[in-house]
Parts: structure tokens; sequence; C-alpha cells
């Protein structure tokens, strides 16, 4: 939400089009002169949005110990665990938090057993994952 104050509204109807930053300075007087803010008052308000979603961390690139990367899936209409998304590089303090709570996949029980994982879209280059219990959820 923006709110308006007096002065943004005339910012706003006094501003031109388009604003040159190799224009000269301007003085007091000049035509077209933008008004100034008043000492101590506020004019203008940041607004910051922020959405955020779930999803299951099923793969990791590094070590148990280390993790690196994410390979985060979700889950179809039919309840099959998908890959989704892979995150960017962990913070190691993020990677250090995380390996505690780590849990190697059991052999042949987890859904994306056998799968190929690559380092892009249309890259033929393999990662090397690690697959995890898909019970942690991450929020991005």
């Amino acid at each position: 939400m923006v709110r308006y104050t007096p002065f943004l509204s005339t910012v706003l109807r006094t501003a031109p089009l388009i604003l040159d930053p190799g224009a000269r300075r301007r003085r007091p007087g000049d035509p077209g002169e933008w008004p100034a803010i008043p000492p101590g008052a506020r004019a203008l308000y940041k607004v910051h949005r922020r959405d955020t979603t779930e999803a299951v961390i099923g793969v990791i690139t590094g070590t148990m110990h280390r993790p690196q990367t994410l390979v985060l899936g979700r889950l179809d209409a039919a309840g099959t665990l998908r890959p989704a998304a892979r995150g960017t590089p962990l913070r190691p303090e993020a990677a250090r938090d995380l390996a505690v709570r780590l849990t190697p996949a059991e052999p042949d029980h987890h859904p994306w057993e056998g799968g190929r994982f690559t380092a892009s879209r249309g890259s033929r280059t393999p990662l090397d994952v690690v697959l995890v219990e898909p019970d942690l959820v991450a929020e991005v």
C-alpha cells in the first residue's frame, strides 16, 4: 500500500515524464523546479512484499555433513512427490543447521530413486546427489 501525502501528489503532478540524470542542476526559481522535502518530513513509504511457499527437501548436493544445495519437491494431484526446484547454494550457518536435521533415505524407498538430476535445464552434466528422507519442509 502506498500512502500519498500532499508532497508526493505535488511531485507526481510536477515531475517530468522522463528523468534525465545528465540534466543541469536546477536552481530555486527555475521553471519545473521540484518541490523540496521539508526538514523532518517523510514523504514516501517503502513497502516490501514477499510471497512464500513450502516444498519438501528430497535431495541434496554435497554431503550429509555439509549440504550445498537442495532439490525441492511438491506433491502433485495424485499425491506423488515431484521435483520442483533446485535452490541456490546454502549459507554456511544454514548448511550446519540443516545437516543435523537430515536423514539419509532408505535404499529403494525414496520416490526419486533412480532419478537423474542435471546441473541445469537442458544440461547433460549429471549432479552428484544424496537422497534424503522427504520429511523436512523448506519455506521458499
